[in-house]
């Protein structure tokens, strides 16, 4: 079982060692991404200074991780269908959601909408897409997690 955070945090990789609800102990190892040997593949992605810039994880409020991949409000591609988190980075690095949108049908929209604006306004200063939601419902309920 996941643990629950009491709000989202941006946890970059770090205390991946567990396996999604239901999954037994024994398959945890059988599982990519959950085992020893995968989990020192993100303490390598950690020690690349340019991996821990493009990739974060956050975990929101069920405890759920949130795959992230990190871009600057002025190079940040337009792919449909995805969630959209306006962070603010502080100069210590620590990251904080300020607003999350699904980008739809029209991200060039979503991306300047109101929403993003605001959240600009708020101090977002990066964008991370969650590109593994795959339906509205979905991208929903993990925005409404991560916020």
């Amino acid at each position: 079982m996941y643990p629950v955070a009491e709000h989202p945090v941006a946890d970059l990789f770090e205390g991946t060692a567990f396996a999604p609800p239901g999954l037994p102990a024994r398959d945890i190892d059988a599982l990519a991404g959950f085992g020893e040997e995968s989990q020192r593949g993100y303490q390598t992605l950690l020690a690349r200074p340019a991996d821990a810039e493009r990739f974060c994880a956050w975990r929101g409020h069920s405890g759920r991780r949130y795959v992230t991949s990190i871009y600057g409000f002025g190079d940040c591609p337009d792919y449909e269908h995805v969630v959209a988190l306006a962070v603010k980075r502080e100069t210590d690095g620590t990251r904080s959601v300020v607003a999350g949108v699904d980008l739809g049908a029209f991200p060039i929209v979503a991306l300047n909408g109101e929403t993003m604006q605001t959240a600009r306004a708020a101090g977002a200063n990066e964008i991370h897409l969650h590109l593994l939601a795959e339906t509205a419902v979905g991208r929903a309920a993990a925005i409404e997690d991560l916020i």
